[in-house]
């Protein structure tokens, strides 16, 4: 993602819509602090390598924030970040719910990503529970769902919630809305002055 003079740069068709469709669902966010949260830790460690990749900040929770996860969080969960919310979720959602207002409460977390794999027998669930999600968080967040299926993509969009389909894809949205968020950011300071 290349910002200048207010202009996002897209490297090809897939990441113009990835990015389209992150800025058409969310508010800029007002830093570049991203927390991943996954149902699988490998999933964190490869979008953690990602954002890094590409200059993202992927920081070190609070200690309340940790504490706060922690009574949450299945003792087999990881309380750092990438946040890993187990396939537990799926038994009680209110670990992925918490898990995700919680962090997103936490000062240094300005996007969350949400990662999930497959989980297509759980579809009409996880609608319900990203729509809740939405209403009680301010923050921006995306989720990263592999192999959605189209019914529960559709209806996550029209609600306003984007799906991306890929792991990198998903960071590298959550970075052209970070861009956004620093060119107005920058036009409003120039506004003002």
């Amino acid at each position: 993602v290349i910002r200048q003079h207010g202009i996002l740069r897209a490297r090809n068709e897939e990441h113009l819509l990835d990015m389209m469709s992150a800025l058409a669902t969310n508010a800029p966010p007002k830093g570049r602090g991203l927390a991943l949260i996954t149902q699988s830790g490998g999933a964190g460690v490869l979008m953690a390598d990602r954002a890094e990749e590409i200059g993202l900040t992927v920081p070190q929770l609070s200690g309340a924030t940790r504490t706060g996860l922690a009574k949450v969080l299945p003792e087999f969960g990881a309380t750092q970040n990438p946040i890993d919310v187990t396939g537990a979720f799926l038994a009680d959602p209110k670990i992925l719910t918490e898990s995700v207002r919680i962090s997103l409460e936490d000062p240094k977390i300005d996007v969350a990503v949400i990662w999930l794999q497959l989980m297509h027998g759980y579809a009409d669930s996880l609608v319900e529970l990203f729509r809740t999600i939405k209403r009680e968080v301010t923050k921006p967040f995306l989720v990263c769902w592999i192999e959605a299926p189209e019914k529960a993509r559709k209806a996550l969009m029209a609600d306003g919630i984007c799906v991306i389909g890929a792991t990198e894809r998903v960071v590298d949205a959550a970075a052209g809305l970070i861009a956004w968020g620093e060119v107005l950011a920058r036009e409003k300071a120039r506004s003002s002055a």
